[in-house]
């Protein structure tokens, strides 16, 4: 390989690391008006080991599935680093009794189990905001996580 070409490919390594990749808000409130002027806005951010990360994927993919029979559900969005082991979740909620009944449901506390192994370094918050600012961009979201988190 040309020394010009590794140099390029030593750089840009790196940086695809940073990038992330998130998939469009999913919308379950099936058009429903918001009952209260107000929703929860639920984030998660971690840093996984990739060595243990199977079970944590699992238990993701089942929380996932489960969302759309979580009662008080108003949507969510996911995201990812590319190349890296950085994840991050956004769940909105119609109050923060219906996040509070999520967090405590078997499908969460299952995943919660099986998967904390893979947990290098996290951050969670929810916050409540008025419906019409949900869902939250990421860049917002992130400054949310940033002033308002608890760590795990």
């Amino acid at each position: 390989m040309p020394v010009r070409r590794l140099v390029l490919l030593l750089l840009l390594v790196p940086a695809l690391g940073a990038c992330t990749i998130a998939l469009p808000y999913r919308d379950l409130s099936g058009g429903r008006a918001p009952e209260s002027p107000t929703r929860v806005v639920a984030l998660t951010y971690a840093v996984l080991d990739a060595a243990k990360r199977a079970p944590f994927d699992r238990g993701s993919a089942e929380v996932m599935r489960s969302l759309p029979q979580q009662p008080g559900i108003v949507g969510y969005r996911l995201r990812r680093e590319i190349f890296g082991d950085a994840v991050w979740t956004m769940t909105v909620w119609e109050s923060d009794a219906a996040w509070a009944a999520f967090v405590r449901s078997p499908v969460h506390l299952a995943a919660i189990r099986e998967g904390s192994g893979a947990i290098r370094q996290g951050r969670f918050a929810h916050v409540e905001v008025p419906a019409s600012e949900t869902p939250l961009s990421w860049k917002r979201a992130l400054e949310v996580l940033e002033s308002e988190a608890g760590r795990y």
